[in-house]
């Protein structure tokens, strides 16, 4: 190839990166606009002090002073270890999410915070669309702009579901265990912490094997989070096992 024609096809080339990029920067765009005004329309209809309001006048609604530590301490560990450090969204684990979804071909998942996940319970339904994502993260960081890290969490251990009908944090101590949620040991705040993420699989009178490996779960990042030692992940998995087994056969 003579040296005209390696400037031509280099050119082409050059030319045909540039209209890619053009055209991933106007879809990017247009979904930002796009859930920008979902955002918009969302606290339109009910401000985010409105429903922070609505959220805590529930009688079930409970401070998270009356909240045991090993439930907290789970649910972090498993939900979004760096909750006490991110603006409200986890680059890294969005990056991870990216990837996951790129190499599994579908929007599997998020990437989404503890603050994301509250504002989409908050504001939004439950379809993966991009369009959500970024209403979701504006929400998020308004959320982060105006409350501090443990209201935020408050918010969200009183807004999360916890499958056989029980919505936030009291409702599934008590359901689930027969005790106030300030009296939650590490095994039943293990079993707890993991219902989030599929409420219907890992709830308490669903399949023994899938709650003991979600316990599992949990109980290892706690360990890799610095909220357990191994010697007491070992004791806890046991006896979350019998939990498990005592509930089973009840």
């Amino acid at each position: 190839m003579d040296e005209r024609n390696k400037k031509t096809a280099l050119f082409g080339l050059k030319f045909f990166i540039l209209i890619c990029i053009s055209i991933v920067l106007f879809i990017a765009g247009d979904v930002f606009m796009d859930g920008y005004h979902m955002y918009k329309e969302a606290l339109e209809q009910v401000s985010l002090e409105g429903k922070i309001v609505s959220l805590k006048a529930d009688e079930s609604y409970v401070e998270i002073e009356e909240v045991s530590t090993f439930f907290t301490d789970a649910l972090v560990s498993v939900e979004d270890h760096r909750f006490y450090s991110h603006p409200g969204f986890d680059i890294i684990a969005i990056a991870r999410a990216f990837i996951s979804n790129i190499t599994t071909e579908g929007t599997v998942s998020g990437g989404s915070t503890i603050t994301q996940q509250l504002a989409k319970n908050m504001y939004f339904t439950f379809d993966k669309k991009y369009t959500r994502k970024v209403a979701e993260l504006l929400v998020a960081l308004q959320l982060e702009c105006s409350l501090e890290k443990d209201e935020i969490l408050e918010l969200y251990i009183n807004k999360i579901y916890f499958g056989n009908g029980y919505y936030g944090i009291a409702e599934a101590s008590r359901g689930y265990f027969g005790v106030e949620p300030e009296e939650l040991t590490m095994e039943q705040s293990v079993l707890l912490a993991g219902m989030p993420k599929a409420p219907e699989v890992f709830k308490m009178d669903g399949d023994p094997e899938n709650l003991k490996n979600r316990s599992e779960q949990v109980v290892s990042t706690m360990v890799e989070n610095n909220y357990l030692i191994e010697q007491q992940a070992a004791e806890v998995l046991s006896n979350v096992e019998s939990i498990i087994l005592q509930k089973r056969y009840a």
